[in-house]
């Protein structure tokens, strides 16, 4: 995908999100691509998530929507 004239990019961020099978999903996005993924638990996938971005987007079960990830968390 080619970016829009003078379009600014993005940080990378992170993404994890649960899957209906109960596995949890992350990704990693660029500015304008997608760069990985991966599936494991929820911590794994935090842990993943982490390990790539300081900007971790997380799936809040209680408000069904997602969140981003405090530091300490």
């Amino acid at each position: 995908m080619t970016p829009a004239p003078g379009a600014v990019p993005a940080e990378d961020t992170t993404v994890v999100t649960k899957l209906r099978d109960g596995r949890w999903h992350a990704v990693w996005q660029g500015a304008y691509r997608l760069l990985a993924e991966f599936d494991g638990t929820r911590d794994e996938a935090v842990a993943w998530a982490r390990a790539r971005s300081p900007r971790c987007w997380v799936y809040d079960e209680e408000l069904g929507d997602v969140v981003l990830l405090e530091d300490d968390e």
